[in-house]
Order: C-alpha cells, then structure tokens, then sequence
C-alpha cells in the first residue's frame, strides 16, 4: 500500500520544455521564473486530492536557487509535505535523496511512489530504491529509452488527468 507519493518537478509539474527551455541561459529565463508560473493541466487538482491521502514530496534536481525560484512562483510550497533539493552542482543524485529520505522514516521500500518524466532519474533511481514508479511521459525527456531493467515503470501516463485512476492511488 502506497503511504508516500514523491513528485519531480520539471515537465512533471511544470512545462519546463514548453515554458522555460526555449528560453534557457538567457536573461528573459531568470525574469520568467520570477513571475508567476503555471501548473500543467490537472496537477493542482490531483495534488489537492492526494494532498489528505498520502505523504506528498516533491523531489526537484537542478541549481538550487533557481530550482527554489520556480516553486515559490508556482506557488506549491504549502501542497507538500516535504522538498527536497537535489543539487547537481554538488554531484548530488536522486538515489541519494531518495535513500537519505528512507534512512530519516520519511520513505519506506515498497511503500512510495516516484512520478517523474525521466527514466533515467525519476524512474531508475526511486526502483533502486524501493519504490513504485509512474513515468510522466512527456516534455524533453519523453523519447528516452530504457537502458536498464529499472528503468521500466510500473505505470505510463500522459497526463495529470491519468495519474489517480492509472496509479491506483
């Protein structure tokens, strides 16, 4: 029984690749992410629904502060029960963040949910883990292929509107 649903942020929640990638490295990207951003279609209702239900994490990796930009223009800090920052600049992985969440009790093997867009992070690294996985296919990352046996989700999804019933949840 699934008691915790972790969720990445980009192109998970955010429409990083409609919104933010084409825009990237410039100055109109660092404005962007400091206006208000939007969720991608379904997502408040989903989180609002599950919010009751289950321990709701939301995993982010990338820089820091930019990472912590978008959620605070998002405006989802209060939906989540716990973030986790996972920083790229200090060789940090999601494997790592997801064991350190299981070593505090915050997560328990084969008792989570990690919903992302990328195979090789969000999907691989939550199986490694311990946990169930929903891979959000869509957005940049939506063409990767599986490259080992982890990397096959245990659910598919396109949109927000299939995650409650396709999951299970």
């Amino acid at each position: 029984m699934i008691k915790a649903i972790v969720f990445d942020l980009d192109d998970t929640l955010l429409d990083t690749s409609g919104l933010l990638i084409p825009i990237a490295e410039t100055p109109e990207f660092f404005l962007r992410i400091q206006r208000p951003l939007p969720l991608m279609p379904g997502a408040l209702e989903n989180l609002h629904y599950l919010k009751p239900k289950y321990h709701l994490i939301l995993m982010t990796q990338g820089k820091i502060p930019v990472q912590k930009q978008k959620i605070v223009s998002l405006g989802i800090e209060v939906l989540f029960h716990q973030i986790v920052y996972v920083d790229i600049e200090a060789n940090e992985n999601k494997q790592m963040a997801f064991e350190n969440l299981i070593q505090s009790g915050h997560l328990t093997k084969g008792k989570f949910l990690s919903v992302g867009n990328r195979l090789s992070t969000d999907i691989r690294e939550a199986k490694r883990s311990g946990g169930f996985t929903c891979w959000f296919k869509y957005g940049e990352h939506q063409d990767e292929k599986p490259r080992f046996p982890e990397d096959f989700p245990d659910y598919t999804v396109l949109s927000h509107q299939e995650i409650i019933s396709t999951c299970h949840l």
